[in-house]
């Protein structure tokens, strides 16, 4: 039986993927990710399941769509979906976890070396015609350097393997053993504040959740040597960001790389955006042509599985399964 999939203009799937979607489901678009218009998008269309991009499904939109079996996300996180909810009407959520870890280490490697080198000022310089060294910031290797990377999941782990063959030391954060982890060359430590203490960078690999809610703070920034360096290619809110703007201003540490931020997009007059010793990206670790193929086909491939009673493979909420089987 053919289902109805919801896509969201813009939508990221490349057209492969939406004609592998269309050879067995009817898709059809929704002109932007508001709330009121998905409530009414999905209705009109008794939609079967959601392929948003980054947008907010709100635990409303659930409660409105009895339509819905299945939401599927072309990411790793899936702090933007109301997942409590999607569990309680039975709804699953699937992902894609292993999509771009590639791509989210790549660009962690790239903020260490822009950071080591200050490649943002040295950019600013030639183009002002100002080449001297001297009385500036003198680069440096970041070979033997101490990497520690809080959280050991996928890209964490990924980070790690290019870290070690700079040539950097690498400590991990875990708060629970894992043997593919301890086996994987880095030194794995449950304290937070060694790892921070002893680090000359600093990379964060960890989901949003009720724990890692502004886990680095005031207190953990003061924990840093102030010559290391906070990277951050998980989500703003895990970083607090105003204990960020005092480390940075006042420098507490040498400087900061984030790719994501407390609000998206920012404010345009966001008080980071005055400092000098911090480099920006728009939320694209993740995002290359390679991993983004990657994701929403894993993600295609997954919600195609539940609209055909099939058991997917990357689901976040397995509970939603057994509440399903019992409505």
């Amino acid at each position: 039986m053919r289902k109805t999939i919801l896509l969201i203009e813009p939508t990221i799937i490349p057209e492969g993927g939406i004609r592998s979607l269309m050879d067995r489901h009817r898709v059809v678009v929704a002109p932007d990710g508001k709330t009121e218009t998905l409530i009414q998008w999905i209705r009109k269309h008794q939609a079967n399941a959601v392929i948003p991009n980054l947008e907010l499904i709100e635990g409303r939109v659930i409660e409105a769509c009895p339509s819905l079996e299945v939401i599927g996300q072309p990411g790793v996180g899936t702090d933007n979906i109301d997942v409590v909810a999607c569990t309680e009407h039975g709804i699953p959520v699937v992902h894609a976890p292993a999509g771009n870890a590639v791509s989210v280490a790549e660009h962690t490697m790239m903020f260490i070396l822009a950071l080591s080198r200050d490649l943002t000022a040295w950019d600013s310089r030639v183009r002002q015609n100002i080449w001297q060294l001297k009385n500036s910031f003198l680069p440096f290797e970041i070979r033997n350097k101490v990497l520690f990377i809080i959280g050991m999941g996928r890209s964490g782990r990924e980070v790690a393997r290019l870290a070690l063959a700079f040539g950097m030391r690498v400590m991990g954060y875990r708060r629970h053993p894992s043997p593919e982890v301890e086996n994987f060359g880095a030194q794995i430590t449950d304290s937070l504040s060694d790892g921070l203490s002893n680090a000359d960078f600093v990379s964060l690999h960890v989901p949003l959740n009720a724990q890692t809610h502004h886990m680095i703070s005031v207190d953990e920034l003061a924990c840093m040597k102030k010559s290391a360096f906070m990277i951050n290619v998980s989500r703003g809110q895990v970083v607090d960001p105003d204990a960020l703007y005092h480390a940075l201003h006042s420098h507490v540490i040498a400087g900061a790389a984030l790719d994501v931020m407390d609000q998206e997009p920012p404010a345009a007059n966001h008080q980071l955006f005055g400092l000098d010793n911090l480099v920006l990206t728009p939320h694209i670790a993740g995002n290359t042509h390679e991993a983004t193929k990657r994701c929403v086909m894993t993600v295609v491939e997954e919600v195609d599985k539940v609209l055909c009673a099939k058991p997917p493979r990357y689901i976040v909420n397995p509970e939603a399964l057994n509440r399903k089987t019992l409505q």
